[in-house]
């Protein structure tokens, strides 16, 4: 794995992407490293991933990162690591092909379950595939987004990132060729309200990696954030795709901090990273954080005044 990223960094460092002969030389070598790669099946923090190098699509460039960085996110995976406990309940809003899930099944335990929601067929299919592969018998997967309705959403497919598909029909990252609708997927949508109204009332800890949809998802889980006071909370925090569904950001951390009373840490490690926590006092400190119209951030959540 060091020779491909090698590779990688060598061309990034002379700017081959701007030769055109160099280009495709690079693409041809890089192509041919990672044809070498017969393993599909890799550890990645405690736990086995099926990663096809050479698959079709937009997947092969998703298991090719994973591969290439031993995972995500390492700051926000230490500190999920802290904070999710043995005989825990938590729930993986956008669980893509299943990293968090994993992890957290892992941590829970047998005594533990873990609620997984991707609505995307292609992402669900492996996240599923992943599950089995760790025989893992303390995750319910379910195949729908997480809104703030039930029923049927429109979910916008991202062309080359598998990570990036959407219930906004704006788009203005790169990972959409069409940026005002384009391909989608009718798929099921449920609130966690809704969900939960016949399951546990109990949740120790929820992730949200949902492309925008987060204050959609907040708004449809009132009831379990006002019965569970020590819940904790994981976030992406992107202004802009918040922005693009018709949300507000401000009013999304307003009413993290204000109305239900969370505390919030930066967790600084994506686009154009600082690599550090940052304890937020303000929303106009978040948003100040967030001033690149790109910039993405993760937030960690927890009530520090329990009632």
């Amino acid at each position: 794995m060091k020779n491909l990223q090698s590779i990688g960094e060598l061309g990034t460092k002379l700017g081959l992407a701007h030769i055109p002969g160099a280009k495709a030389l690079y693409h041809v070598l890089y192509e041919t490293r990672w044809a070498l790669v017969t393993r599909k099946v890799w550890d990645i923090e405690g736990s086995k991933m099926y990663l096809d190098t050479m698959a079709k699509g937009s997947l092969k460039h998703a298991f090719r990162g994973f591969i290439q960085c031993r995972g995500k996110e390492s700051l926000t995976t230490k500190l999920f690591k802290d904070v999710v406990k043995e005989g825990a309940t938590v729930v993986d809003l956008g669980a893509n092909i299943g990293y968090y899930t994993l992890l957290a099944a892992r941590l829970v335990g047998p005594n533990g379950i873990v609620y997984s929601f991707e609505p995307s067929r292609e992402n669900f299919d492996v996240l599923s595939k992943n599950i089995a592969l760790n025989g893992y018998t303390n995750v319910v997967a379910e195949q729908m987004a997480v809104s703030d309705i039930t029923g049927v959403v429109k979910l916008y497919l991202a062309d080359t990132d598998v990570g990036a598909h959407t219930l906004r029909h704006i788009h203005s990252a790169p990972q959409f060729t069409e940026k005002d609708g384009g391909k989608f997927a009718n798929v099921k949508a449920v609130t966690l309200d809704d969900y939960f109204s016949s399951k546990t009332n109990h949740i120790d800890v929820i992730k949200m990696d949902i492309e925008g949809a987060e204050m959609l998802a907040l708004q449809g889980m009132d009831g379990i954030l006002t019965d569970n006071p020590g819940i904790k909370l994981f976030a992406e925090f992107y202004p802009t795709g918040i922005r693009e569904i018709g949300c507000v950001p401000e009013h999304f951390v307003d009413m993290l901090m204000n109305h239900y009373g969370f505390s919030i840490t930066a967790i600084d490690e994506l686009r154009d990273a600082t690599n550090e926590y940052i304890k937020i006092i303000s929303v106009s400190q978040l948003m100040g954080l967030c001033s690149d119209r790109e910039k993405i951030v993760n937030l960690f959540m927890e009530r520090t005044d329990k009632k």
